[in-house]
C-alpha cells in the first residue's frame, strides 16, 4: 500500500470529543446501551443539541472530517452541535 498524505487540515480526534457533560432535555432513544439525550451541557455550561450518529472510517475511527461547524462527538458516537456564538474557525465563543 502506498502512503498518501491527507489533504487539508484535519483536527485531532481529541479536539472533537465532548467530555464532562451532564444530561438535559428528553431521552430521544438509546444507542449501544446509552441514553441519547436531546441536550447535553458541558463544564462551561454550553448547551449542545443532538444531531445524529457520527460516521466512522473503515478503520473504525470516527470520521472527524464529516463533522460540521460547531459539531462534536459524545462517545459512543453521538453528534451534538453547540448552540451559541462561534468563531469563524468553528470554535465556540465562551459565554459569561
Amino acid at each position: 500500500m502506498h502512503w498518501q498524505p491527507r489533504l487539508g487540515p484535519v483536527p485531532p480526534i481529541d479536539y472533537a470529543i465532548l467530555r464532562n457533560t451532564r444530561n438535559a432535555g428528553e431521552i430521544l432513544a438509546h444507542y449501544q446501551g446509552v441514553a441519547v439525550y436531546q441536550i447535553v451541557i458541558d463544564s462551561f455550561d454550553r448547551q449542545y443539541i443532538y444531531k445524529g450518529l457520527a460516521p466512522r472510517l473503515p478503520t473504525g475511527e470516527f470520521d472527524v472530517k464529516a463533522l460540521r461547524r460547531a459539531e462534536f462527538i459524545l462517545p459512543p458516537g453521538l453528534i451534538y452541535r453547540c448552540e451559541g456564538p462561534i468563531k469563524p474557525s468553528g470554535q465556540v465563543i465562551a459565554q459569561a
